[in-house]
């Protein structure tokens, strides 16, 4: 059950809602649906602290696209265009690089922020001009709050425990807003057609995200049931999509965050991380491998080309 939820800021810098102020598995660590997606994935896993992510392009595209559309007066404070080219100490122009000490020099001096290259940027907002050619688009985030930042506290019924979780909203349009039955994120996404982002949001649990998400603005004040996404693709031509959440969607994420964090809790209390082998479907510490009906039928397919 979620209680005392309350909107902490509108426009938040995403590095001060991911800020870790204390450790993560300990009942002070506030939750985010991000958590609870990798903590379902394998708890012991989620405890041990799986090695993050190195900055990737994709990532890199995602996070300059967010601010450039959700936060735009952050741009300056949050990343550094890297020059293209620097003067040796010979007064010769070279092109940047990270063997000079003078290159290495402005790195240091801007390691506070995300560093680009002028490219990028270029890039990337000719992306986010291509995404607000689309009127809806336009309008549904002119008419919303965003990057809002939610602080709520989740009672669970079986321990009895009390731990913190979060949310940061991306679009929540505002209450006299035609769109105020809803909130929206914004994807960016290697194919945004309908098949495979629905793919997409099965297995990076966005379904998680969204029920999660509409239950802490519920528990605020509002009344919302739908959850959109605008979808881009990180490749040119920037191709952008509109996609709401099905409710069967919706459901099995409310079912998935609040199992996985009922299940949160009893780690808490326990003390005891399950891994990948600790279900009852394994048998003495062993997991079986088995045919899914897909492969099945593909299999069968390629035995007939095979021969034909």
């Amino acid at each position: 059950m979620i209680t005392n939820a309350k909107i902490i800021s509108i426009g938040t810098n995403p590095a001060d809602y991911h800020r870790k102020i204390t450790e993560r598995c300990t009942p002070d660590y506030s939750i985010s649906s991000s958590d609870i997606h990798e903590f379902a994935l394998c708890p012991a896993k989620y405890k041990s602290g799986a090695e993050e992510d190195v900055e990737s392009n994709s990532l890199l595209f995602g996070s300059l696209l967010d601010c450039l559309l959700l936060t735009p007066g952050q741009l300056d404070s949050r990343f550094a265009v890297q020059p293209e080219t620097y003067i040796n100490d010979k007064k010769e122009t070279k092109t940047f690089n990270n063997n000079s000490n003078t290159c290495k020099k402005w790195i240091e001096d801007h390691s506070d922020k995300t560093i680009i290259t002028f490219g990028k940027l270029i890039e990337v907002r000719i992306a986010a001009d291509k995404i607000l050619e689309d009127e809806t688009i336009a309008s549904f985030i002119k008419q919303s709050d965003t990057q809002v930042f939610i602080s709520a506290t989740w009672k669970d019924e079986g321990t009895g425990l009390e731990i913190p979780i979060k949310a940061l909203i991306d679009l929540l349009p505002r209450e006299d807003s035609e769109y105020s039955s809803c909130l929206a994120d914004l994807k960016s996404t290697r194919d945004a057609s309908p098949i495979n982002f629905n793919r997409f949001v099965f297995s990076f649990g966005y379904h998680i995200q969204a029920a999660f998400y509409l239950d802490m603005i519920n528990a605020v004040k509002d009344s919302r049931d739908t959850f959109c996404f605008i979808v881009q693709e990180n490749k040119k031509p920037f191709q952008s999509g509109k996609r709401i959440l099905h409710v069967d969607f919706l459901d099995m994420g409310r079912n998935e965050y609040q199992a996985a964090l009922s299940n949160y809790c009893k780690c808490l209390k326990s003390g005891f991380w399950p891994s990948y082998d600790d279900t009852d479907e394994a048998v003495q510490g062993w997991s079986t491998c088995f045919p899914e009906s897909w492969m099945e039928g593909k299999r069968m397919f390629d035995v007939k080309y095979l021969f034909k």
